[in-house]
C-alpha cells in the first residue's frame, strides 16, 4: 500500500506552477532564406544589319537627265543676258557717257583746286570741317591764299580723253609736289584724288 510520502510526493507534483515560459522563448515561424542564384545576363538583341536597296537606274538617269537640263537652262540665261547687256545696255551706256562728256574749256584750275584745299569732298561726319558760318568763313579765306600760293610758281595741266566716254585731268603742282586728279563725266569735273609727284 502506499504510504503518506508517496502521496505527498503525488499530489505536491501536482500542485507545483510550471515555470511560465516568455514569449520570446517560444520558437516563431522561420524563414527559410531562398537560395540566391546568380543573375542571369539577358541576350542581347542581335544588331540588324543594314541591307542597301537596288538601285533604281531609272531614276538615277532621270535625276541625271533633269540637272543636265536645269545647268543648260541657266546657262542659256546667263549667255542671253550678257549678250543683251553687250548688244543694247552697253551702247546706250557709252551713247549716254559721249553725249554729257563736259567741254575742256570749262575746267578751272585755280576754282577746282580750291574746292579740294578748302575741303569740299570732304564728308560732313569729318570733325575738322568747320560746321559754323565764322569757321567757313576763316576756311575759304585760307583755302583762297593756299590756292594762290599754290598756283603762282606755277602748275600744269593735262587732259586724257578715254573713248570720248570720260576725261581724265591731272593737274600738277609742283608747289605742293602733288599731283591732283578729275575726271570728266555727266556735265561735271569730278575730283578723285592726288598723289605725291615722283621724282624720277
Amino acid at each position: 500500500m502506499p504510504t503518506s510520502n508517496s502521496f505527498a510526493n503525488i499530489f505536491g507534483n501536482n500542485n507545483r506552477k510550471s515555470p511560465n515560459k516568455s514569449k520570446d522563448s517560444i520558437p516563431g515561424p522561420t524563414r527559410v532564406k531562398e537560395p540566391t542564384c546568380p543573375q542571369q545576363q539577358q541576350p542581347t538583341p542581335q544588331e540588324k544589319t543594314f541591307i542597301p536597296e537596288k538601285l533604281d537606274f531609272k531614276n538615277v538617269a532621270y535625276a541625271a537627265i533633269m540637272t543636265v537640263c536645269a545647268i543648260y537652262i541657266t546657262n542659256a540665261i546667263i549667255v542671253g543676258f550678257a549678250q543683251f547687256f553687250a548688244v543694247v545696255f552697253l551702247p546706250l551706256v557709252y551713247l549716254h557717257a559721249s553725249m554729257s562728256l563736259p567741254c575742256v574749256n570749262t575746267f578751272d584750275v585755280k576754282n577746282e583746286l580750291m574746292h579740294v584745299l578748302r575741303g569740299d569732298y570732304v564728308p560732313e561726319h569729318v570733325a575738322q570741317k568747320p560746321k559754323t558760318f565764322v569757321g567757313k568763313f576763316i576756311n575759304d579765306a585760307c583755302a583762297n591764299i593756299a590756292t594762290t600760293k599754290a598756283t603762282l610758281p606755277g602748275y600744269e595741266v593735262t587732259f586724257m580723253n578715254i573713248l570720248n566716254a570720260c576725261i581724265i585731268t591731272k593737274v600738277r603742282v609742283p608747289a605742293k609736289k602733288l599731283d591732283y586728279y578729275w575726271i570728266g563725266h555727266g556735265f561735271k569735273w569730278i575730283y578723285v584724288g592726288s598723289s605725291y609727284i615722283q621724282n624720277n
